[in-house]
Parts: C-alpha cells; structure tokens; sequence
C-alpha cells in the first residue's frame, strides 16, 4: 500500500522537490488484483505543482498476480521514454523506481483526467443530432490509437489489454494508451540496458534492473490475457503460441465497434429491474429483453435526460451472466462471437482445428448474423441493403467486405438523389465497416496491421482538399471531413499521407438552439478538445 513521503525521503527520489505537496497522503484511484494507483499533488524537477499518478505493485511473484508483471512494465515504459523517445499516445512516466526494501516497485505517471470508457458511456456521445461531430471525433481519437499501436508493433512490442479503461483522454484530447503490465516484447528476463544500443552502455552507477517476474517466449506464452468481450479468439481456445499483436488487432477492433453499439436501457423511475446484473465482465451484456436499439426502451427517453443509474454501451461480445459457480464465461464468449462470424471450421479459419481447445466443445453451427446487424450507430440500411457481407466476407478470408471501397469510386452504391453531405456520411459508414471487417478476421494473419490502416480511405480520402496543416478549413462542413487533433500533436506521428489531413481547428456550423436559432456568427470555430468537451458534458 503506498504511503505518504515525508521531507525525509525526498533525498530517495531526487525528482521530487522537498514541499512538493499541498496534501501529505496519497488518494486512492485504484485497487486492482495487481497493482494500486493512487493520486498526489507534486512538483517535478522544480516545476509547478501538478497532479501525478503512481502505480504500485509486488515484486515478490508469490504476491504477483500471474501473468502481471509491474517489473516488466516500468522497464519497458522506461525503454519506450529513454531509448525511443517516447510516443505522444503512451503515457510517459516520470519515473520507476524499485523499492528493494518493501519489494515493490512504483511507476510514476501525470495524471490524465478522462478515460475513453467515459466517452462510450456518455449518452450524448451517439450520432443523433450530428453525425458529422460524431463521425469527426471518432476518426480522429482512433487514428491517434492506431498510431500507438503501429509503433508499439514496429518495436516488437505488444500490449496485450486493449480495453476503454486503459485508454485515457486528455482535456485536448489526446489518447494516452497505459496499463503495459500484461504487454509482451518477446525477450526473457532482460533489462532495460541490455536492449538498447550497443553504443549505450549501463552506468556504473546505475542499479541493475530486477528481472521479470513472469517472462515469456515463444511456444510458452500466456492466454490467459486481454480483458473480457475484447480478448481474441485465438486466447479462447488456449493457444500458447501465437501472434500478440494481432492479439491487440482484435481487441482494437472491438473497441473501434463499440462507438457504434446501443447502450443498456437505463431503469424506470418506477423500477429498476431493467438494468443489467452487475458481473465480472466489462460492459456485460443482459438479456436481449433489458435493452431496445437504437438508444433506450422509453419514448420519452433522450441523450439529456438524467437518470438514477447511467446507461452503460454494450460491449460487441459482451456475453450474458456468468455461470453462477464460475468456468462458463469463455464458452460464453467464444459463442457470442461465432453468432456474429459463423461457427469457426478450416474454411472460414484456416488452422482452427490445430488450436489446443478447438476440439474440446462440439459447437453449435451457426452462420452468424453479421457484423453490420450489430452496430445499430452505424446507419448503413439507409444508403443500401446487403446480405450477410460480413459473414462473407469471413469465410473468404478476404480483406475488406466491398471491392469497389478501394477502387477507382466508381461504384458507391449510392443513390444519385441523396445530398452531398449525406452521402460523404454514408460513404464514411463503409469504410468504417471496412475497417472493422479487416481488423475482426479469425485467422490473426490476416488482420490489417496498425500502420497499414492508417492509410485506409477512412482517414485520407479528405487529404486531396488541402495541403495546410495548421490552418482551420473554411467551409463548415469541409472542416469536418479532416482529422482533428490536439494542438500539440506532431504531424510526424502520423503517415506522409495523412499529413495535408490534419487541422488544430476547423469551422463548423453552430449547433441549433432549444429553439432552433443558429447564432448569428453561423459557425464555430472548433477544437478536439472542445468536441470532447461537448460529449463529456464538460468544460475546457
């Protein structure tokens, strides 16, 4: 448990400033199987007085949840910082520091306020008043998230937990990706010294790293990673050899999907029984009686209206209740997941039948309902209808579900009559679906890789209409069709092709008011943060 440091230890941590605090204990965020994370103002390095986090775990492996290792993720953290300079969506730590006489060891961390599990929960964040904000703010937090994975991936790093909760959200919006203690990099029991270039060498002053406590290779890997309804199939059917980063692939496409899931009804004022049972597993999904797509069961229900108890978003795979006495949820979830892609078989996953578990459960066949008839944000049934694309789409094994998205654009379609801005929007639904169908594949080999998808149209097909990068876009609407991020974010974190992409600022119509007035002005100039701001109900 962490305590308080007094004047007396400051000497011990050379980075934090005697006074450094206008309180003398640490407060409590986070108590987990694992680590604890708790809050403290103090001043580094002389600087102001800021809020930093600290994690906190053992380093004794009888005390060590298997397979978390807090040594592992303060030597790669530190890695990340020292050596490759650090990733502007990775949380960066200010230091690690091992306590060889409690045996613990303590990454400290700013402290970043908001989480990305806020957002998915937020009930104004749906596309029903404009799904042009909606759309904007989605492709422009997820690009950030490709690009850290694409540079974790590149440095043979996987994370291993892609999940909302790890994925925090600054007030400018910028994504921190945290939380490394379950991640691989494919080297046992090294240090941090030993990885880094042979024109480093370690310190004489320099303590050596302790070793980690749970290591890894080839052959001998943990599945009993990744958290709940965003773990891939592959860990379900106790595979110990295997892709890690089509691992994250996988669960990066399950979070990708769940900006476009229904939310969880909330109660009635009268009652309360609609709710979903509280369970084990992130976003658990109730009975298929407990929830009413598109938004809530009540008419009257409406993305500003308070209630007792949040809605809650549902997860792509959330499975139903757990077996009350336990060792069900990963048939559950396995099952859930066949619903949507079809009973797995050498056809639609080539391999299956070499998986240790594959022929442990004789599975129910099911074609699988696909994965547009999911996504009830997403609106494509009002541009065209097609049947079962992507259950088709996974028995081929082919890359994307329409031929023609990455085409000459020849062949949208679209109707002819529909309004140019509506058809950018429904074009945008595709590529979504795109890019969910070649994230979300069975066979790990063929998920589109981080660095791949990020020069997929749904990120450049705007990038023909301006070469500035720092300006704001001077027609309202084409403001929104660009990639909005933090004004601090370095364009070089993203692909050449993705840079005329960028905006810091963009024009936008003014909302409506109650009263349907438009300001006088007739737009806005808007942030990231200031779009994160509207959908957290917050302030900037």
């Amino acid at each position: 448990m962490l305590s308080s440091i007094s004047d007396s230890d400051s000497d011990e941590i050379p980075w934090v400033d005697d006074g450094r605090s206008s309180t003398d204990d640490f407060e409590l965020l986070f108590e987990g199987i694992a680590s604890t994370v708790s809050k403290t103002l103090a001043s580094v390095d002389g600087s102001e007085s800021r809020w930093i986090v600290v994690k906190s775990a053992s380093m004794i492996k009888k005390f060590s949840k298997e397979p978390h290792d807090i040594v592992k993720e303060g030597r790669i953290l530190k890695e990340i910082n020292e050596q490759h300079g650090g990733h502007v969506n990775i949380i960066s730590i200010i230091e690690a520091t091992p306590d060889p006489e409690q045996r613990t060891m303590n990454i400290w961390m700013p402290y970043i306020p908001f989480s990305l599990d806020q957002l998915l929960d937020s009930p104004r964040f749906v596309p029903v008043r404009d799904a042009t904000r909606f759309l904007l703010l989605t492709r422009s937090l997820f690009v950030q998230l490709l690009s850290a994975l694409a540079f974790l991936h590149t440095s043979g790093i996987a994370h291993r937990d892609i999940k909302p909760t790890n994925i925090l959200l600054t007030n400018e919006g910028q994504i921190q990706l945290i939380d490394f203690g379950i991640m691989y990099d494919g080297v046992e029991e090294v240090n941090v010294w030993q990885r880094s270039d042979n024109n480093h060498e370690k310190s004489d002053e320099t303590p050596p790293w302790p070793k980690d406590l749970w290591p890894e290779e080839r052959g001998k890997m943990y599945f009993q990673v990744s958290t709940g309804p965003y773990r891939a199939p592959e860990l379900l059917l106790g595979t110990r050899d295997y892709d890690a980063s089509a691992v994250d692939l996988w669960s990066l496409g399950c979070v990708f999907a769940e900006f476009f899931m229904p939310f969880i009804s909330p109660p009635e004022p009268s009652n309360s029984s609609g709710m979903a049972v509280s369970s084990p597993w992130s976003r658990s999904q109730p009975d298929s009686s407990t929830f009413h797509p598109p938004f809530f069961s009540s008419s009257s229900a409406s993305p500003d209206q308070s209630y007792d108890e949040p809605p809650t978003r549902l997860a792509l795979f959330s499975p139903p209740q757990p077996h009350p006495e336990g060792g069900m949820g990963e048939l559950q979830l396995a099952f859930n997941i066949w619903k949507v892609f079809g009973t797995p078989n050498e056809e639609r996953w080539p391999g299956f039948s070499q998986l240790p578990d594959a022929g442990r459960v004789i599975w129910k066949e099911v074609e699988g309902c696909g994965l547009r008839s999911k996504l009830d944000f997403l609106g494509l049934d009002k541009a065209r209808t097609r049947t079962n694309d992507t259950v088709r789409h996974h028995q081929r094994g082919e890359e994307g579900f329409n031929e023609n998205l990455d085409g000459d654009g020849g062949s949208s379609g679209v109707p002819a009559n529909l309004e140019e801005t509506e058809i950018r929007i429904l074009t945008e639904a595709d590529l979504i679906l795109d890019l969910l169908c070649r994230l979300l594949i069975y066979s790990p080999e063929k998920r589109i890789r981080a660095k791949e998808a990020m020069t997929l149209r749904l990120f450049t097909s705007s990038s023909s209409a301006s070469s500035s990068t720092s300006g704001s876009s001077q027609n309202p609407r084409d403001g929104c069709s660009h990639l909005l991020l933090p004004p601090s974010y370095p364009p070089d974190s993203l692909p050449g092709d993705l840079r005329t992409s960028i905006r810091y600022s963009c024009n936008v119509a003014t909302e409506p008011s109650s009263a349907g007035e438009i300001s006088e002005s007739g737009s806005q100039i808007l942030t990231l943060g200031k779009l994160l701001a509207e959908y957290l109900n917050t302030t900037t």
